[in-house]
């Protein structure tokens, strides 16, 4: 994208770049620091600009959110015949980066299901079926 973007005439002195990422969230994480550096500021007072596919700018602006950075996304074109791949891709990388809160929601739930036929079958309502 460095070379993308200096092709289009943008000065590279204005780009910085982050490259030891292995996810999304690290990305996010590791490119604040660097701008933070190259800046000499807070990139909570900077509008960061990130470049990605277009299909993965949403999950780009919730892990840039998560490391406390307000973000403009761009995102390149993608292949038709690649959108159903790729939103699967975007839908497991979003679930597992939020599986904990997931995960407490269905358990505090299923326990509220389980309290409520306790107390009925405590109460005599035997009959009352629960399905979660």
């Amino acid at each position: 994208m460095r070379d993308y973007l200096v092709s289009r005439g943008v000065n590279p002195s204005r780009i910085v770049l982050e490259d030891r990422f292995a996810t999304t969230n690290e990305n996010m994480e590791f490119s604040k620091k660097v701008i933070e550096e190259h800046a000499g500021r807070d990139a909570s007072e900077l509008l960061v600009g990130f470049s990605t596919t277009n299909y993965h700018v949403f999950r780009g602006y919730v892990c840039a959110h998560r490391a406390g950075m307000t973000a403009q996304g761009m995102g390149s074109r993608t292949r038709a015949y690649f959108w159903p791949n790729a939103f699967l891709r975007e839908f497991a990388g979003l679930l597992a980066s939020r599986w904990k809160g997931i995960l407490i929601t269905y358990v505090a739930i299923g326990s509220i299901y389980a309290l409520a036929g306790y107390a009925l079958f405590l109460m005599g309502e035997s009959s009352a079926v629960f399905v979660a």
